[in-house]
């Protein structure tokens, strides 16, 4: 009898919990897309969806080099301040690593929000095949 008693505490104990599991945290990069004529730039912005504040993230992305060539990685608004911002720009790929809060002077951390700005890559469209 107790170990019945003692398994319908348990599962009553984990259908009250799960409302507290429902608020786990969430972090996701988007990468968006853009348009742009042969010879033109075109810029795609890089943004975050967080419930909770990230200290550092590190996004790496590529294409196919024949239709478009690496022109930049501009800093977003939502890494404006980090301590630390890596960059690096190649023909067909880009990395960005991002440490916000290195020496324990403000800001320490980026967000929570939706869709903050964390960069804008800038590519160079080129002829299709």
């Amino acid at each position: 009898m107790k170990q019945a008693r003692s398994w319908a505490y348990l599962s009553a104990f984990c259908f009250l919990s799960m409302p507290l599991l429902a608020g786990v945290s969430s972090h996701e990069l988007k990468l968006g897309s853009g348009n742009a004529e042969f010879g033109s730039e075109v810029s795609v912005p890089l943004t975050l969806d967080t419930t909770d504040q990230v200290q550092g993230l590190v996004a790496a992305f590529d294409w196919d080099g024949a239709l478009g060539t690496g022109a930049g990685l501009d800093d977003g608004a939502g890494i404006v301040g980090a301590d630390s911002v890596f960059k690096r720009v190649e023909a067909d790929y880009m990395v960005l690593a991002v440490v916000v809060d290195i020496n324990g002077s403000a800001p320490d951390s980026i967000g929570p929000g939706p869709a903050l700005a964390i960069a804008t890559a800038r590519i160079t469209c080129g002829q299709t095949a």
